[in-house]
């Protein structure tokens, strides 16, 4: 038996089908200390030397492309 499997098809179509995206920061705020009144004070994380633009990105991963893949079985009785 031979079996052909295409996964992600829909990414064989268009690139951004099929594609995922993922966090860039999953705690975009650091706590600071608080003020003398009690209130919390958070800044913004930085990621490098800048400071987080966008909550997602897509991923580069062997998942986000479309790959076939090709399964042969022989069956003893």
């Amino acid at each position: 038996q031979f079996r052909l499997d295409i996964l992600n098809f829909t990414n064989m179509f268009n690139s951004d089908w099929g594609r995922a995206w993922s966090f860039v920061s999953t705690s975009p705020l650091v706590p600071r200390p608080a003020l003398a009144d009690g209130r919390p004070v958070f800044r913004m994380r930085n990621i490098g030397d800048q400071l987080i633009a966008r909550s997602f990105q897509r991923n580069t991963n062997v998942t986000d492309v479309w790959r076939i893949q090709l399964g042969a079985r022989y069956t003893f009785n």
